[in-house]
């Protein structure tokens, strides 16, 4: 798969663009730093095997892997998260809005 760095600092993989905040989130639950190509490939991987589980109106859409919640809107991953609870997750869903620039 090829790479593609933005001038915007993100990175294009595949169909998904993965935003700077998204990057750097993932990098906080690495033990180690990896550069962000490895940041990109390691985080595609779970993507490619993910399945949807909530899809908003607006095009965001919420898609898990092993306890991994990525957040995506027009193929801009935006951020992940670890789903803990069901409940805390849909709190999340009902209450959170991002803005993509």
């Amino acid at each position: 798969m090829e790479l593609k760095k933005l001038p915007n600092g993100r990175i294009k993989a595949g169909k998904y663009v993965f935003t700077r905040h998204f990057i750097e989130r993932w990098r906080q639950r690495q033990k180690n730093s990896p550069s962000d190509e490895k940041v990109v490939k390691d985080a595609l991987k779970r993507l490619n095997h993910s399945y949807l589980l909530k899809l908003k109106p607006n095009g965001e859409e919420f898609r898990e892997n092993h306890g991994l919640i990525f957040v995506i809107k027009d193929n801009v991953v935006i951020t992940v998260m670890y789903s803990k609870t069901k409940q805390r997750i849909e709190e999340y869903f009902d209450s959170i809005e991002y803005q993509v620039s």
